[in-house]
């Protein structure tokens, strides 16, 4: 049976808090060629309903990166989250891709080959895109909100590679230098799990 996991770098709520630090965010991604201003992105907020005791969801009309950097002094990044690159399944071709499905496109191979050198079973996807900000409310291993950056992988192969080392290994990878410049930007340490 195959679950969905996150790669996550978490990112505290209240690093979320200054929309100064996300631009910084989205400044450095353009800058460096891995997200342009006109990449289209999926914007959702999760607002806490303290009288429901719950979290609501609603896509927020951001359709670029470009938008939601002019909108962030209006967005509360501490309930939101952005995707930046594209889903795998989206693209015709892997000839050109963005720079930041580039890195995703060799995380997959560095897990694969890190499954295959350590006899492990794995069907593995790594879907595309990278997700910032308030990625779930809760999650299925009872260790409450997703929040940080995140890689969503399909598998079940998870809790085996991070038993062999995998999380260390990750960090010899082109998105894990990319995280650390995220994580700094937010003032956090950085550090790598895998949450589902």
């Amino acid at each position: 049976m195959s679950m969905s996991n996150y790669l996550l770098m978490p990112i505290s709520k209240e690093a979320f808090a200054n929309p100064e630090k996300t631009r910084q965010v989205l400044d450095l991604l353009i800058g460096e060629g891995l997200a342009s201003a006109d990449n289209p992105t999926d914007v959702w907020s999760y607002p806490y309903d303290a009288e429901d005791e719950d979290y609501g969801e609603a896509k927020l009309p951001y359709a670029t990166l470009r938008e939601l950097r002019d909108a962030l002094d209006r967005v509360d990044m501490q309930e939101v989250n952005f995707d930046v690159g594209f889903s795998r399944y989206g693209l015709e071709s892997k000839d050109d891709l963005p720079g930041m499905n580039q890195l995703t496109e060799e995380l997959q191979t560095h897990m694969a080959e890190f499954c295959a050198s350590h006899a492990i079973d794995y069907t593995l996807d790594v879907y595309g895109h990278v997700t910032i900000g308030f990625i779930a409310p809760d999650s299925e291993d009872e260790q409450g909100e997703l929040r940080g950056i995140g890689v969503m992988c399909d598998g079940s192969s998870a809790v085996f590679m991070e038993e062999a080392g995998y999380l260390e290994a990750a960090k010899e990878i082109g998105i894990y230098r990319v995280f650390e410049k995220i994580a700094a930007i937010y003032g956090e340490k950085p550090s790598l799990q895998f949450r589902n």
